[in-house]
């Protein structure tokens, strides 16, 4: 039920977007898709997952989740700064952990911080329609896969903002279990 929504999803997106970005944002996207469903179908949907955040201030956080047979089992997450009280650049040996957690099983989205806890399924439906279906001509739109073509970024960064403002899916690596 969820790919027959995703397709019609898709093909509404796709007829209400400018006709050349459509063309090379669904063929990017559909053969990503069908990519990320062959792997996931050869490694039994269970992998583990990183999403990055890096401000231009040097704080930032980083989220691991671990999905097993489809299902998200454990999200770790940790915020940092890279520089101290002083100004001084620290770099990411020496960075000062602000705040981490582990959850698993049951606790998986108690926490408020650090990315959703959800499975790669759901960041495909969450790019085509948060980030793909926005408007074109105020937005900047980036999709970009791995070297096996599965979803790495898709966000968008409206025209003329300078920091921190895109907003979407950033996946830093996938590793199957």
């Amino acid at each position: 039920m969820k790919k027959i929504i995703l397709v019609l999803s898709l093909l509404v997106f796709f007829a209400c977007t400018n006709e050349t970005e459509s063309i090379s944002y669904e063929s990017q996207y559909i053969t990503s898709l069908a990519d990320w469903d062959y792997y996931k179908s050869q490694n039994g949907n269970s992998y583990v997952y990183t999403v990055n955040f890096e401000s231009w201030s040097g704080v930032g956080d980083i989220t691991t989740i671990t999905v097993t047979n489809g299902s998200v089992t454990q999200r770790s997450y940790e915020s940092y700064d890279l520089y101290d009280v002083d100004g001084n650049y620290l770099g990411w040996s020496d960075r000062i952990v602000l705040d981490s957690y582990t959850e698993s099983d049951l606790e998986v989205g108690e926490n408020t911080s650090g990315a959703e806890a959800v499975n790669i399924d759901s960041l495909y439906i969450d790019c085509v329609s948060d980030v793909l279906s926005v408007d074109s001509s105020v937005n900047s739109i980036t999709f970009t896969t791995d070297e096996a073509n599965i979803l790495q970024n898709c966000y968008y960064t409206p025209n003329g903002c300078m920091d921190d403002c895109s907003f979407g899916v950033f996946v830093t690596s996938i590793t199957w279990l």
